[in-house]
């Protein structure tokens, strides 16, 4: 059995308390209330709430999909990537644009090599 009792300061000074609990067990009720009147008792405000347990899916099946890395960025994204850098090319570093759009400058450079040959650009 699992039980989490989360203690956040409030504005007002006081203490807001959530319990997330999976099962009502006697004994471990009554030594959670035993918890929270201590609590109860040390602050002027205190807001309690209890809440479910968030429940975690967990599939015993491995994944089924293509082995290897991460999936390629498609060719319209790497187009306009590509003609962004050639806009601002000059007044930007490449390695600075490369890695604002989320991409290693060496990347940015073999797109415009492929694209290129590709009579894309």
């Amino acid at each position: 059995m699992q039980i989490r009792i989360e203690i956040v300061p409030l504005a007002r000074g006081g203490l807001g308390v959530t319990v997330t609990r999976a099962r009502d067990d006697p004994a471990v009720m009554n030594l959670i209330e035993a918890v929270l009147r201590q609590i109860a008792q040390g602050w002027p405000v205190v807001v309690m709430k209890t809440a479910q347990p968030e429940t975690i899916t967990v599939s015993l099946q491995p994944p089924v999909g293509k082995r290897g890395g991460p999936a390629s960025t498609p060719e319209d994204q790497k187009i306009e990537i590509v003609k962004g850098w050639l806009e601002v090319r000059g007044r930007m570093n490449q390695e600075v644009y490369a890695h604002s759009r989320g991409v290693a400058a060496s990347t940015l450079r073999r797109w415009m090599h492929e694209l290129r040959e590709a009579g894309k650009l």
